[in-house]
Parts: structure tokens; sequence; C-alpha cells
């Protein structure tokens, strides 16, 4: 009796292993903000008519979050992919965030920003079975846009300016799907994208003219996210 219950049990493993990637399958997938980036800015447009090389030598950024308790930003990455057919996810990625920030000077102005943000785009994986984990390459090309509303108030008088601007990143990476249940697996992910962000009428060209301001980036990114496999 007690090798038939393995033998069941197994059975079911293995059942819910392969389910999680059958045709019809739905993927809610959340980007979480651990990880690791490293950015290059490879260019900017509309820096007065001048060229980057002109202005920087090199210009580089990182960040590093270990906070195993800050989960705030989830929204900003999530994922929703259909299983077209055993394997093959396609999806949307899709992101909302926003912030504000409020300042009050004593015998001075007082000073308000409010900023939003969304973006949108196409993903494809394709998972590759390997023991009781997959394994998956990934494509995805997300366009963004936002706003930023400073608000300055001065007595009886206020002033509101607000600048718009624009997003894009081409991201091809790789991960593991490591199974945690029936149905969540953890999935850490290194890739490598291409981004440019604009800044709409925030820069200028050599003739003084005001043009957008594009900065064109490269970065390595590692992360880790969370993901749900919903049957149907």
């Amino acid at each position: 009796m007690k090798k038939l219950f393995t033998i069941l049990f197994a059975g079911i493993f293995t059942f819910s292993v392969s389910a999680q990637t059958d045709q019809g399958t739905i993927l809610f997938n959340l980007g979480t903000p651990l990880g690791f980036s490293s950015t290059s800015v490879t260019d900017v447009e509309g820096n007065g008519g001048v060229s980057f090389g002109d202005v920087y030598n090199k210009w580089t950024m990182s960040s590093l979050n270990l906070d195993l308790t800050d989960f705030s930003s989830m929204l900003d990455d999530v994922t929703m992919g259909y299983f077209v057919s055993d394997n093959i996810v396609v999806g949307l990625k899709f992101g909302i965030s926003s912030g504000g920030m409020k300042q009050e000077f004593n015998g001075g102005p007082n000073v308000k920003q409010d900023s939003s943000s969304m973006t949108l785009g196409p993903v494809f994986r394709y998972y590759i079975e390997a023991g009781d984990m997959y394994l998956f390459p990934q494509i995805a090309y997300v366009m963004g846009s936002g706003k930023t509303v400073n608000e300055t108030s001065i007595g009886t008088t206020t002033t509101t300016s607000e600048v718009e601007n624009k997003s894009s990143n081409l991201s091809i990476g790789f991960g593991m799907a490591i199974l945690l249940g029936d149905y969540i697996t953890l999935e850490p992910t290194l890739s490598y994208n291409i981004m440019s962000q604009t800044v709409v009428d925030g820069g200028f060209d050599a003739s003084g003219n005001t043009v957008d301001r594009v900065t064109k980036m490269s970065q390595i990114h590692f992360g880790i996210n969370l993901s749900y496999h919903l049957e149907m």
C-alpha cells in the first residue's frame, strides 16, 4: 500500500509539473524589486547640439536590492500570458507607477510634485523542461509614457509646469522557473536591455531650437520574479 501511494504521489507531481506549461494555461507574472542592474548611457541627443562624446567620457549606473521585505513596486512589471501551445507563451507586459512629493517652507513657497507612468508591450517565452524545473528564453518590447507635474505656490500665486516623457525597452533574456508548488514558480532571470528615455521638449539643438532630449542606454539586469500558472 505504501508503495502504491508513493507511485500515485509521484504521478500527481509529474502531472502538475507538465501541466504548468500545457496549451491553454494562463500565466500571471509579477516582477519583484530584488536583483542587480548595471546601466551604461550610450548616447544623449538634444544636448545643445554637441555629441555625447564631447560632454561625457563615461556614464554608468548600478543598483542592488536585497531587501526581502520590499514589494512596493511589484505592479511596475506585470506579465499576463497565454500558452498558445505546449511550452510557448505569448502575452503582454505592463506596469503602472505613481508618486508624489510636497514641501512647505517656513516663510517660503510650497512645492508639490506628482508623477505617473504606464508601460505596455508584447512578450514571448519558450519553456524547456529540465527535471523538476523549466528553462526559458524570453524576448519583450515595452513602450511607456508618463508625466511629472510641478506646482509652486507663493501666497496666492501658483505656477504649474508639466513634463512629459516616453520610453522604450527591447529586452532579451534567459531564466529558470523553479517550482514552489503545483502552480507557483520562482523565476531568476538574466536579461540584456536596449533602452531609450525621451523628455518631450526637454532639450535644445545647436541653434537653440527646442527639441526632445533622448537618452539611450544599455543594461544588464538580474531579477527575481514570481509566477502563477492557472489551468483552464
